[in-house]
């Protein structure tokens, strides 16, 4: 007689237990930090510790390929090299596994040997189902689980594959969001990058032109104040100073155009015009302007350049 403190569970109890754990198994496959494949080769391994059915430790994960319409094989255990380079990729209702993907249910190649198009020595050795791996009523994948040949469908097996199924779908859409946060996460990392690249060309630029108008402005200035502090100067060089203001405020104007444009501020650009200007042309223009404050600083600054003899090929605003 068994003691009363004994239980002992009846088998299709221990079925459920079996079931239970090795749903466990799996959710707990999930939580690791892992690429995909390895997660749906590690869940693999969790399937094939069930003690209720004859499983013979070979099977596989498709996972779907949306732009072709096809299954593509994404993890495997124990299966012949040449069963994988068959079923690298199995097209939407070829075969079992693309038919069972079709139409959405459970298949077992007991039921429709027929429709496995693979046909050799190993696929007449073994039965297997062909299991839909549904997210949202969507297709995500096929799991194939292989059992000896001498086995027979029964509904508890398909209950159970159907449930690791389920939690195989989850696993799959959580690394594809996974993929798209890091996608996105990317982006914005470019786009901070960008903003930042462009916000640097904003300042540099803006630094450079607050430069380069104090230039013309100082020398607008300059003469402007002589030519109000001294009736007296001579009409030559009234004329003289005029025309260092005019030159010096067409540089301004043009300076103040390029500012203006706010898109070459962003991409820290100006256009530039290309000629052809004489050297000492515009060092002279520019030692006119800047000849006030060199007297100032009782600074004498000498060039030495034969009239036309050097020609550049710049843009003047820039060159100035």
């Amino acid at each position: 007689m068994k003691s009363s403190n004994s239980l002992e569970l009846n088998p299709k109890s221990k079925k459920e237990c079996g079931l239970q754990r090795v749903l466990h198994q799996v959710l707990q496959v999930s939580l690791e930090d892992l690429p995909l494949q390895e997660l749906l080769s590690k869940a693999l391994d969790a399937i094939f510790n069930v003690s209720f059915m004859p499983i013979k430790n070979q099977g596989a994960i498709f996972l779907v390929d949306e732009k072709s319409n096809s299954l593509t094989l994404a993890a495997n255990q124990h299966l012949p090299d040449h069963l994988i380079k068959r079923c690298a990729s199995v097209p939407f209702g070829q075969c079992i596994c693309g038919k069972a993907a079709r139409d959405k249910k459970v298949l077992y190649s007991g039921e429709y040997n027929s429709l496995h198009t693979i046909q050799d020595t190993f696929s007449q050795s073994h039965k297997h189902y062909s299991v839909p791996i549904i997210y949202k009523g969507t297709v995500t994948g096929i799991l194939n689980v292989y059992l000896k040949s001498t086995h027979e469908k029964n509904e508890f097996e398909v209950d159970f594959l159907s449930a690791v199924a389920n939690v195989l779908a989850g696993i799959i859409e959580r690394k594809k969001v996974e993929g798209k946060l890091k996608g996105y996460v990317l982006a914005l990392e470019q786009a901070k990058d960008n903003a930042e690249t462009a916000s640097n060309a904003k300042s540099d630029f803006l630094s450079r032109m607050s430069h380069e108008l104090r230039t013309p402005l100082n020398s607008i200035l300059g003469f402007g104040q002589l030519l109000n502090e001294d009736d007296s100067l001579p009409l030559v060089m009234q004329k003289q100073y005029v025309d260092y203001i005019l030159k010096s405020g067409e540089l301004l104007l043009c300076l103040i155009d390029e500012m203006l444009d706010l898109a070459k501020i962003e991409f820290g650009s100006i256009n530039m015009t290309i000629k052809e200007i004489s050297l000492d042309g515009i060092i002279k223009e520019c030692l006119s302007m800047t000849d006030l404050s060199s007297k100032k600083h009782k600074v004498t600054v000498e060039t030495d350049i034969e009239v036309g003899r050097y020609v550049l090929k710049v843009d003047y605003v820039c060159i100035k």
